[in-house]
C-alpha cells in the first residue's frame, strides 16, 4: 500500500513521487532514490557444500583446494571462516531424545599465544540409542581443572541435566567431584587404565618387565569384567601385592588408584547400567577427527579462531557412534 501522508527526511514536506523509485522534496528540491541499490559488484554465493567437504576430509587443504579452484589461498580461507560463522549462527542445535541418561565428557587442551586453552566436550547417549549427541563445546583460558568442568557442566541446560543419570569420563577429579556432589555414578575409562599399565609395564616382546607388565594388565581387565564377588577379591589381592613388590614409582600410584577406585571401573556391569559404554572412546574418536581437522588448517591464529571451528565442527558432525558395552577395541 502506497504511503500517501510519507514525509520527505530533508525537510519533512511533502514528497513528490518520479516514477517508481524517484523522490522530491516539494519544499527544498531535493532528490533521491527509494530502497537505492547496493553500489560495487554483486556478492559471489559461498555453497555450504564446501564447509560439508571440508569438515568431511574431502580435500587435503585449503592451500591445494585454492590451487584448484584457481583463486589464492586467502580468498577460499575467507569464504570458509564465512561458512563457518554462518553454521554457528544459524539456528539452534539438535536436541537430544528424550530420555538421555548418559553424558560423555573429554576435553582438548591446546596452547596459543604463549598461553594454554581447554576445549570441554560433552554428548548425551540414551539408553536405546547407539549413537550419542554433542553438545556445544566450552571454551576456557586455562589448563583442564576442577573449575573449568565445573563451569562446562553447569552450562549444560536444565533439560539434559534433569536426565543424566551416569557420567562416563577419563577420571579427571573435577568430573569426579561434580559427580559426587551431584549424586550421579562414574563410569570411568577402561581403556584410559589399561593404557597408563602398559605405558609403564610394555606388553611388547623386547619390554624387560614383560611378564609383570602381562600379568598386571590381564589381573586389571579381569577385574573390570568379572561378576564374581569372591573371584574379583582375590584379584584385587593378587593385585594389590603386585603394586607394592613393583620397582616403578609411577605404576604403583597407577594400581593403587586403581584399586581404591575400582567401583567406578564397573558401573556398566550393573544390570540398570548396561547401555553404559565401558569407555570414552567415542569422545576420543571425535577428538581425533578434531585434531586433524587442527593439523590440516595448519593451526588456529587465534582463541576466537579456535572456538569458532570448534563449535563448527561439533555442529557439523552432530551426533557420533556410541554402542554401549558393546565396542569395538575398547580394550587392548
Amino acid at each position: 500500500m502506497a504511503k500517501i501522508h510519507e514525509k520527505s527526511p530533508c525537510c519533512k514536506g511533502r514528497m513528490v513521487r518520479f516514477g517508481g523509485r524517484r523522490r522530491q522534496c516539494a519544499n527544498c528540491k531535493k532528490t533521491w532514490s527509494a530502497w537505492p541499490r547496493k553500489r560495487g559488484r554483486h556478492r559471489l554465493r559461498t555453497q555450504s557444500s564446501l564447509l560439508d567437504k571440508y569438515f568431511d576430509g574431502a580435500f587435503a587443504s585449503i592451500q591445494k583446494e585454492a590451487d584448484r579452484r584457481g583463486i589464492h589461498e586467502s580468498v577460499l580461507r575467507r569464504r570458509m571462516r564465512f561458512l563457518a560463522q554462518r553454521l554457528c549462527n544459524k539456528g539452534i542445535w539438535p536436541s537430544p531424545t528424550f530420555g538421555s541418561t548418559i553424558l560423555l565428557a573429554d576435553a582438548i587442551v591446546k596452547r596459543l599465544d604463549g598461553c594454554w586453552w581447554t576445549i570441554y566436550l560433552t554428548s548425551v547417549k540414551s539408553v536405546a540409542e547407539s549413537f550419542a549427541t554433542l553438545l556445544p563445546p566450552i571454551v576456557s583460558h586455562t589448563r583442564e581443572s576442577h573449575k573449568g568442568w565445573q563451569d562446562a557442566l553447569n552450562g549444560i541446560s536444565d533439560e539434559i541435566y534433569r536426565n543424566i543419570a551416569v557420567i562416563v569420563c577419563d577420571g579427571h577429579r573435577g568430573i569426579v567431584d561434580y559427580a559426587r556432589g551431584t549424586g550421579r555414578r562414574i563410569q570411568r575409562c577402561q581403556a584410559h587404565l589399561l593404557f597408563a599399565l602398559q605405558g609403564r609395564r610394555s606388553l611388547s616382546r623386547w619390554s624387560r618387565h614383560r611378564k609383570e607388565g602381562e600379568r598386571i594388565y590381564q589381573l586389571a581387565k579381569d577385574i573390570m569384567t568379572t561378576t564374581d564377588k569372591v573371584a574379583i577379591k582375590n584379584l584385587i589381592d593378587e593385585l594389590e601385592t603386585l603394586g607394592w613388590q613393583t620397582r616403578s614409582t609411577q605404576l604403583r600410584k597407577i594400581i593403587n588408584g586403581f584399586l581404591g577406585s575400582v567401583n567406578d571401573y564397573r558401573t556398566c556391569l550393573e544390570p540398570e547400567y548396561l547401555a553404559i559404554p565401558a569407555t570414552n572412546n567415542a569422545m576420543e574418536s571425535f577428538i581425533g577427527l578434531f585434531q586433524e581437522l587442527c593439523h590440516k588448517a595448519r593451526g588456529f591464529s587465534s582463541p576466537e579462531a579456535l572456538k569458532l571451528w570448534a563449535t563448527a565442527f561439533a555442529k557439523h558432525k552432530n551426533r557420533i557412534t556410541c554402542n554401549g558395552i558393546n565396542q569395538q577395541n575398547k580394550c587392548r
